[in-house]
């Protein structure tokens, strides 16, 4: 016998953060509470203050260790500013849509749904099935009753016609006894 071999197949796992849906929604309402001007950088520098320093400060206070300086400007940070204000203009035409369409959907389902079209609805089936029982089970039942009495009948008959079986058995077994008496008597006056 031949054995297969099963080739090595590296599983694709997702990561953590792919479609966690929870982490998600809460990197976008830590976004939602930052100003306008702010970004959601790791970066201590504010709109505000960058204004107020210079480059010589900045070279001044870089030390070995720093190898890399984003410098924010106003560019980048209108930039974010505009996209800010771009998600939450479409995030509030999303909630006033989903709102008119849950009060459409609420109206046209208490329209059709009513309480008397439930009952309607059972009274209809209850017909149904009454008239199912009516046209299919009713003759069945009204045949085993009479079946039924028709077999006790039978049965009663039975019965009787083996009283009177019994009855001509002993008739029988009477007249016997006489035959044999008369013939005994025969033989007696032939004798």
């Amino acid at each position: 016998m031949s054995r297969k071999k099963k080739k090595n197949r590296n599983p694709v796992i997702p990561k953590n953060d792919d479609y966690d849906l929870k982490k998600s929604l809460g990197k976008l309402n830590q976004r939602k509470t930052f100003p306008e001007s702010e970004t959601s950088t790791n970066f201590e520098i504010n709109k505000s203050q960058s204004a107020n320093i210079n480059s010589q400060t900045i070279n001044e206070n870089l030390t070995s260790e720093t190898n890399i300086y984003f410098k924010l400007t106003d560019n980048i940070n209108s930039r974010y500013d505009s996209l800010n204000k771009d998600l939450k203009s479409v995030s509030e035409k999303i909630t006033d849509s989903n709102d008119n369409l849950r009060q459409e959907l609420e109206s046209k389902v208490s329209e059709k749904l009513d309480k008397n079209i439930f009952f309607y609805a059972i009274a209809v089936l209850l017909a149904i099935t009454s008239l199912i029982y009516a046209l299919s089970y009713s003759g069945l039942l009204n045949d085993t009753k009479e079946n039924s009495t028709e077999i006790k009948q039978l049965k009663s008959d039975v019965e009787n016609q083996n009283k009177a079986v019994e009855e001509n058995k002993e008739e029988i077994e009477k007249l016997e006894e006489k035959q044999n008496e008369l013939e005994i008597e025969l033989i007696k006056k032939e004798k």
